[in-house]
């Protein structure tokens, strides 16, 4: 928990500002498209964190049948297979 609390306050001091100079130079919808890339690259990387064992497993599909996650991450695992 610990943990969570110090990265969220570490983006929230970070990403503020960053936005708002991207905000001022080339636009707001900069903004948005900035903040895509980064949310995409962090799906990738969440996963690249599961394991291989939960991959083979099925741990993706079967998340996305008990509707318990229901994000652009599991489209895109789904695709990966």
């Amino acid at each position: 928990m610990g943990a969570y609390t110090a990265f969220l306050d570490l983006t929230l001091a970070l990403a503020s500002p960053l936005l708002g100079l991207i905000a001022a130079g080339p636009g707001i919808g900069s903004v948005f498209l900035t903040s895509a890339g980064v949310v995409l690259c962090a799906a990738v990387i969440a996963m690249r964190l599961l394991t291989p064992s939960m991959r083979r497993a099925g741990a993706i599909r079967g998340l996305a049948s008990r509707k318990v996650i229901d994000t652009l991450p599991i489209s895109l695992a789904a695709k990966a297979k």
